[in-house]
């Protein structure tokens, strides 16, 4: 693990978790490319696809979690598991995006979120049961704005929201169950 990385998983295991770490305490972890969400879909990792050329990356590392009651977007860096307690987690390493500008998401009705890329300024980790997501993040330059910062509008899958409600189809014998 990286510095920074080091420094947020410490910081995890000290506000989620309570544990007391040494000054010297230096993880060492395995990483993992990609997570399958509940929803279907596959989350992959900055990780992995900065390895690829241009032409064979899958970009969908953005994700949308949920934290204390807050939703937020970031960009996976990579998977890992640790046992903490006896309980095997599986964490993630993500890059979190700025809140969304609050003037452009009240002048859009909450339709047009656009964050600011903060890198690895805003580095975190959070338990892979928080991500709720995949989601595009597409570069663009609002209207406005001076400063020399990248920013990115979101772009959300139609209706995945309400795609789990209804259950998991189980099909047998040729017939659909919803369980």
């Amino acid at each position: 693990m990286k510095t920074k990385e080091a420094a947020a998983f410490k910081e995890y295991l000290q506000h989620q978790h309570s544990l007391v770490l040494g000054e010297d305490w230096s993880p060492k972890i395995t990483c993992w490319a990609r997570l399958l969400l509940p929803n279907g879909q596959i989350s992959r990792s900055q990780w992995k696809e900065g390895l690829k050329p241009i032409n064979k990356i899958r970009t969908a590392r953005n994700v949308k979690f949920h934290v204390n009651d807050s939703v937020s977007f970031g960009e996976i860096q990579y998977y890992f598991q640790c046992c903490i307690k006896g309980i095997l987690l599986t964490l993630a390493v993500v890059l979190v995006y700025s809140p969304p500008l609050p003037d452009l998401l009240i002048q859009s009705h909450g339709t047009f979120a656009s964050c600011k890329y903060l890198g690895d300024s805003n580095i975190t980790i959070i338990d892979a049961t928080c991500i709720k997501a995949v989601v595009a993040m597409i570069p663009h330059s609002p209207a406005g704005i001076t400063d020399d910062s990248r920013y990115f509008f979101l772009v959300e899958q139609p209706g995945l929201d309400v795609a789990n409600l209804a259950g998991t189809a189980v099909v047998s014998d040729g017939d659909a169950e919803l369980s």
